[in-house]
């Protein structure tokens, strides 16, 4: 806990693996963690950050990032008397999906390429004992 200028500030530092966040390329999601406060003085705010690898390039628009970096979001919490409910923020990165959505199109065209080609070789076979 430090004191600063008139603020007190309090860190909690949680060391695991895949705590509060996941992420796959082409979405991401971290917890921003439900609060209890007895009424006091001030308006104390939360401050959630993690570690997500190209955090830059995700939609926050579900619940926006104070701060983004290449491999770090923050976000900001302003906490009300009583109990401020936890959320998840969504990322979608837009480009990786894309970029997936043309691969699967292109593996289902092939695979109908594939079926159609399979599907004249028995016809033709069966043509040929005629």
């Amino acid at each position: 806990m430090r004191f600063t200028s008139g603020h007190v500030i309090a860190d909690f530092f949680v060391k695991a693996r895949n705590f509060g966040v996941t992420t796959n390329g082409l979405t991401a999601s971290a917890a921003i963690p439900e609060i209890s406060y007895v009424k006091g003085a001030g308006a104390p705010i939360l401050v959630t950050g993690y570690e997500i690898p190209s955090a830059s390039s995700y939609d926050w628009s579900s619940y926006p990032a104070a701060q983004l970096g290449t491999s770090f979001a923050i976000w900001h919490e302003t906490v009300a008397a009583g109990i401020t409910v936890g959320r998840i923020a969504t990322g979608i990165n837009h480009v990786a999906q894309a970029n997936d959505n043309h691969r699967t199109f292109f593996a289902g065209a092939l695979l109908g390429l594939a079926g159609g080609a399979l599907l004249s070789a028995v016809q033709e076979a069966l043509h040929a004992r005629d």
